[in-house]
């Protein structure tokens, strides 16, 4: 199933949050994937990925 390119309309300030949101994500996927920073598993899955004791 192909989606299409479809325009919504919404404020400036509501995407600019939306992208600095996903960027935050981004980051802390990044830190608990390296194996540096500590997360539970519940919060694991919810970045996507695999819980501690999947590996």
């Amino acid at each position: 199933m192909q989606m299409e390119n479809i325009m919504v309309s919404v404020p400036l300030n509501d995407f600019m949050d939306g992208i600095t949101a996903k960027a935050d994500l981004e980051s802390v996927r990044a830190l608990v994937s390296s194996g540096k920073e500590y997360c539970s598993d519940a919060v694991r899955i919810v970045l996507g990925l695999p819980d501690e004791k999947d590996g």
